[in-house]
């Protein structure tokens, strides 16, 4: 773990900070990824909690957040429509063992060839999944479009929302070179929930939705009957059937990671260690399949907004995994009054920290490698499969630079 025993206390408490904004982000987004595998909310919380813990103690980068992500989840969420949803554990336990093997093996090396205009596809199309499943907060219990005043109300308080996550940064000089910095996201969702909160006490307008009655508790093994259940069966058909989805979880979650530790390389200007991160992502997989979970991998656009709201040391992501842990444990009651637009609006700053826009519209030029890139954002973001994206990319690469 990153030493900080020289870090002084403003850098501690910025670090403090951006770990208290990305734990309060990572609850409805864990949640949210957990519906697209049609599991249940606390399931969502409790894979969070066992992938951010064990990566953010003994990861290979000291500001990388991990946890519940758009990329392993759209990859697996075949696996309940193809086989049934109890193969979702030996699915990811299978991905988990694939990951620790590529380290092992120095195979993840081979996850940065990735050319750099395909993995700005990757990025492109992850932004973009995550942007889509932010509309399911716009829609009831029953999933029914809001309509009315609860429509105008939440789209307003997102755009709010999103305005002051973007540009509501507070700075409080602590000393001559030395600033507070309280992140905009942080602004925003106590900004918007105060609000909410006073007009909607004293004056009658119309509620917005919340992040929800949401319980939680701290995640256990599973029995090995739950494990070797009869509704599991370990044969050739089925585990060929599985082993798919198991590769692509493990290929989308190395490459996100690697991603990031390059992004954490330059902009810290420190060496990260890409194989301490493979293998203890793989054994983080194994982990929450084996707590019941449904696997992850580091999140890149809470890991740049993290880097952006000036983290250094390791002390920000060990700091959002046990706030994130306490505050699921202890403090539930309240974040379930937080209003969705606030954590919407702020997720669209995730959502733009996440994608290379550069690479779409300020490219250097409109020549083959842009419109591979184009190629990989549509494949990877209409097919909900961002490995499918990165292969299609790499196939036609190489065709195009074979006929060169």
């Amino acid at each position: 773990m990153s030493s900080i025993q020289n870090v002084s206390s403003t850098q501690i408490i910025n670090e403090f900070l951006s770990g208290l904004t990305i734990a309060l982000l990572l609850i409805p987004e864990s949640i949210a990824f957990a519906f697209i595998m049609g599991l249940s909310p606390k399931t969502g919380i409790q894979n969070t909690m066992v992938m951010s813990l064990i990566t953010s103690l003994f990861g290979g980068m000291p500001t990388m957040i991990s946890g519940s992500t758009a990329a392993v989840a759209t990859s697996i969420a075949g696996v309940s429509s193809l086989v049934g949803k109890e193969y979702i554990i030996p699915t990811v336990i299978i991905g988990g063992f694939i990951q620790v093997l590529a380290a092992i093996t120095g195979l993840y090396k081979y996850v940065t060839y990735v050319p750099k205009h395909i993995m700005s596809g990757f990025l492109v199309a992850l932004a973009g999944l995550i942007a889509v499943h932010q509309l399911d907060n716009f829609k009831d219990k029953e999933h029914k479009w809001f309509t009315g005043l609860k429509l105008a109300n939440t789209t307003l308080f997102t755009i709010i929302s999103t305005l002051i996550a973007f540009f509501g940064v507070i700075k409080i000089t602590h000393s001559k070179d030395q600033h507070i910095h309280i992140p905009g996201g942080l602004v925003s969702m106590f900004a918007i929930t105060a609000f909410i909160f006073i007009f909607t006490k004293y004056y009658n307008i119309e509620r917005v939705k919340n992040v929800g009655e949401i319980k939680s508790e701290l995640p256990s093994l599973i029995s090995l009957d739950g494990l070797f259940s009869d509704k599991i069966q370990y044969d050739i058909e089925h585990i060929g059937k599985i082993i798919p989805f198991s590769l692509a979880m493990a290929f989308t979650g190395l490459l996100e990671s690697m991603i990031m530790v390059k992004e954490a390389e330059t902009t810290l200007g420190v060496k990260g260690d890409s194989y301490r991160e493979s293998l203890v992502q793989g054994i983080a997989n194994i982990a929450t399949g084996l707590t019941g979970g449904f696997g992850g991998c580091v999140l890149v656009g809470q890991s740049k907004l993290n880097l952006v709201n000036g983290s250094k040391t390791q002390f920000s992501s060990v700091i959002t995994s046990v706030l994130f842990i306490v505050i699921c444990l202890f403090f539930i009651t309240a974040i379930n009054e937080i209003p969705i637009a606030a954590v919407v609006g702020v997720m669209l700053l995730v959502v733009y920290k996440t994608g290379d826009w550069d690479s779409l519209f300020k490219p250097q030029s409109f020549d083959r490698r842009w419109v591979i890139t184009v190629i990989t954002t549509i494949v990877g973001f209409m097919s909900g499969s961002l490995t499918l994206g990165v292969i299609v990319g790499v196939v036609l690469d190489k065709m195009v630079t074979m006929s060169v």
